[in-house]
């Protein structure tokens, strides 16, 4: 029906010109009508892939989390049935392969839940972990938890845009069904450094990024099997080649092998942190001096 309409539309057009045109207007409108209902039709028909089980809504909450005797306090940013999102200032290693517990507070309910990190992001400054629940079997622990997730007014769109006219809709929609999505979802927080680095090895070359497990440098001096990055008293890094193929030239993988170790120490923590502000100040676009006025 959409191709006939589309066909009948062409036909019922073709040739006409000035007064013609100007008098077929009325039928046109009504078959461009028609076009965009069946569009609407056809798009209804096609569905949509849902990538979440449950409606996400925006909420500050302050939640706490341990792992392997660190605490973390964040402050959540959206929360759902499956899950929540909170918000660190600093990158944090947290394990993607086991659960961890978090406690959610607010001033009148407390949820205390058990989640895995399935992916991390950054925005801005700040570095944003995405947790699936794991099912909660303790009855008022979920009735809790409930409440945090609909106690509150609901941050869904309570109003339609005037300017959006239907025509808008048409091409948003075939666009997000157009979109590529995300193929890649980090569960470590991949942190860009660009520093260049010497190792005792005598090799030198620019540190890319950075996650905990993994090293990406660049512009290495000499090939190494292992290289080993000792930038401050008490603290060493032990790299060893991946030798997995890169699609970026000049670029080579190396595994972390001593990542647990860096993962607990507050001195590599607070290392990576100047790290990521130089990296930051670096960044920022400089300003061009004034000159004095003659």
């Amino acid at each position: 029906m959409l191709g006939m309409s589309v066909a009948g539309l062409i036909r019922y057009l073709g040739g006409k010109y000035g007064l013609a045109l100007f008098y077929s207007a009325f039928i046109a409108f009504w078959l461009i009508l028609n076009i965009t209902n069946l569009l609407y039709a056809v798009y209804f028909m096609m569905g949509r892939k849902a990538y979440r089980t449950s409606e996400r809504f925006e909420a500050e909450i302050p939640v706490r989390l341990t792992d392997r005797g660190k605490q973390f306090s964040a402050v959540t940013k959206n929360i759902s049935e499956g899950g929540f999102l909170f918000q660190l200032e600093h990158p944090a290693y947290l394990p993607d392969d086991e659960s961890l517990e978090f406690a959610l507070r607010s001033e009148k309910y407390r949820a205390d839940v058990r989640g895995r990190i399935v992916y991390i992001n950054s925005s801005g400054n700040h570095w944003l972990y995405h947790v699936q629940l794991e099912p909660i079997e303790d009855e008022q622990n979920l009735r809790e938890y409930l409440q945090l997730v609909y106690d509150r007014t609901h941050s869904l769109p309570k109003s339609m845009n005037v300017w959006v006219t239907a025509f808008d809709d048409i091409v948003n929609n075939a666009s997000m069904r157009l979109e590529k999505q995300r193929s890649e979802m980090r569960a470590l927080p991949r942190i860009q450094l660009e520093r260049f680095v010497r190792f005792e090895e005598g090799v030198s070359g620019t540190l890319v990024d950075f996650n905990f497990k993994f090293a990406l440098i660049r512009g290495i001096s000499e090939p190494a099997d292992h290289l080993t990055l000792v930038p401050r008293s008490g603290i060493r890094v032990l790299l060893e080649n991946t030798k997995k193929p890169m699609i970026s030239p000049g670029v080579v993988l190396y595994a972390v092998t001593n990542w647990e170790e860096l993962a607990a120490s507050r001195a590599f923590q607070t290392l990576l942190e100047d790290w990521i502000f130089e990296h930051a100040q670096a960044s920022k676009p400089k300003r061009a001096r004034k000159l004095p006025a003659a």
